[in-house]
């Protein structure tokens, strides 16, 4: 048994000296590794950060109308740690009605690569705004009107030519204004008086139905009513006229 020791002893040092070189190998693995992916997370975060989701237009309103708005049209997508690199963006909601006025969150991912191949991604959310900025237009026939005193043939209605909001098309003539009302709409007020000469207004207001207004006003003159004067013959000219009948009268018989 004493014989072996000195062989157990040199074995098990052995044994010692290839666990702590496995250890040592396998911690040094570990820390290498541990120092790669931190390498490769920081690149991936960069490169996050090097590709951007910016808007096209930094202001965010858009006009109102009558078609759906590709969301995407809407954004830009740049990899700057790859700008070699094709990038792709998808959007939710992937169209924005224009239609409807009102805020709207549009949530885009980006998709691109590395330098190195592996994907990246990245998100961005931005609200955009639906605003009716164009108010009505009204035509109308003249700016001034003259109209003779007692006149019966004054009609407040007849000077408005058209009242049309450019989205919506034309706007209906009310007599009041309605409380709420989802089509828009226009009113004619008048405080003209053609029993009494002087000069009067028309107003034309007008309300789209995301509440835009506009207004104009026209000029009503109140005149004199003027009567054609009658027609003076002269004495000459009677007896100039009778001669001619007498003799067309004999002539004739």
């Amino acid at each position: 048994m004493e014989e072996n020791r000195p062989w157990l002893s040199r074995l098990f040092k052995t044994f010692i000296i290839l666990l702590v070189a496995v250890a040592s190998t396998l911690y040094i693995y570990h820390y290498e590794q541990q120092v790669a992916d931190r390498k490769k997370a920081a690149e991936v975060i960069n490169s996050m950060n090097g590709l951007k989701i910016e808007t096209i237009d930094t202001n965010l309103i858009l006009e109102y109308g009558t078609n759906s708005l590709d969301s995407t049209t809407l954004v830009r997508v740049t990899n700057r740690s790859n700008p070699t690199a094709s990038s792709s963006v998808t959007a939710d909601p992937i169209a924005i009605n224009t239609g409807v006025v009102g805020n709207v969150e549009v949530t885009y991912t980006a998709k691109s690569k590395m330098l190195n191949g592996t994907e990246i991604t990245n998100s961005k959310k931005y609200t955009f705004t639906v605003k009716d900025t164009q108010a009505p237009i009204i035509e109308i026939d003249k700016n001034s009107i003259d109209v003779e005193q007692g006149s019966p043939y004054y009609n407040e209605k007849a000077i408005v030519l058209s009242v049309k909001d450019p989205i919506d098309g034309d706007l209906p003539l009310v007599d009041k204004a309605p409380v709420n009302s989802t089509t828009g709409y226009y009113m004619i007020t008048s405080n003209v008086d053609l029993k009494t000469i002087g000069k009067y207004q028309v107003a034309v207001h007008a309300v789209d139905r995301n509440g835009n207004t506009a207004d104009k006003s026209v000029s009503i003159n109140v005149i004199e009513k003027t009567y054609a004067a009658p027609v003076q013959t002269s004495k000459s000219d009677l007896s100039s006229n009778m001669a001619n009948n007498n003799q067309q009268a004999q002539e004739s018989n």
